[in-house]
């Protein structure tokens, strides 16, 4: 299961109204009226504190802009693939993978058409993920030393970005390991995530050339196991 974070949902308490006869002459006495009112200011005052309070607290949890796509921001085509199995058959092989287009950390615009003839690898990450945060310097490191094959693409998308959990913000994160490419932004609903199946991080998604999915993983990879995907994608490539 993804493991993004849960909106917060305010509470409401019915409030409770005084009922019958004697509750309504008592309301009528102007001591009671006079106090009542007293009360009824201080009921006031607290309530706005109250709401002052609760939106200092909103402000933290706010993401920073840059750090997610906004809705008009992001795009997707096509079918969303299903989500990725626990076991057993992946029902997204063989399927087409939606192309979406978004933008990155510097607010650049930026589009993955699978189809557009290039083998695709596309990592999803969670800033944090500790599977993430241990694999994102392991690819790092396998690009430096071996790189990519003529005619694959690698593609990273930052995703369930959430100021209150670790490692934020994503794009520092991704800055300090020297990522050598573009991340591509989701947005705050993990539309991209969803639209390819999501199940938990990190997961990586293969493309052939003609837009078909190849193969998806799920967890955290060895750098045998990541080289071992990309020559997979690499067999794809027509000469």
């Amino acid at each position: 299961m993804s493991n993004r974070p849960g909106r917060k949902m305010a509470r409401h308490q019915p409030t409770r109204r005084p009922s019958g006869a004697a509750d309504r002459v008592t309301w009528m006495n102007p001591a009671v009226l006079v106090g009542g009112g007293v009360v009824a200011l201080i009921a006031l005052a607290v309530i706005i504190a109250l709401a002052i309070g609760s939106d200092d607290g909103d402000a933290v949890d706010t993401v920073a802009p840059g750090e997610i796509a906004t809705f008009d921001d992001l795009a997707i085509e096509g079918s969303s693939l299903p989500q990725m199995p626990a076991s057993g058959d992946d029902l997204a092989l063989g399927r087409s993978a939606p192309p979406f287009a978004t933008v990155t950390f510097a607010g650049d615009a930026a589009r993955v058409d699978p189809a557009d003839g290039s083998a695709t690898v596309i990592g999803f990450f969670a800033h944090w993920c500790p599977h993430c945060q241990a694999e994102l310097p392991r690819v790092v490191d396998y690009l430096g030393s071996t790189g990519l094959p003529a005619g694959v693409d690698l593609v990273a998308v930052s995703t369930a970005v959430s100021p209150e959990r670790g490692n934020y913000p994503p794009s520092a994160w991704f800055d300090r390991e020297a990522w050598p490419g573009q991340v591509m932004l989701d947005d705050e609903f993990g539309r991209i995530a969803d639209a390819y199946g999501l199940r938990n991080f990190p997961m990586w998604v293969v493309v052939s050339p003609d837009g078909t999915v190849l193969e998806r993983s799920s967890g955290e990879l060895s750098t045998a196991d990541f080289d071992a995907m990309i020559q997979r994608a690499a067999v794809t490539i027509t000469p």
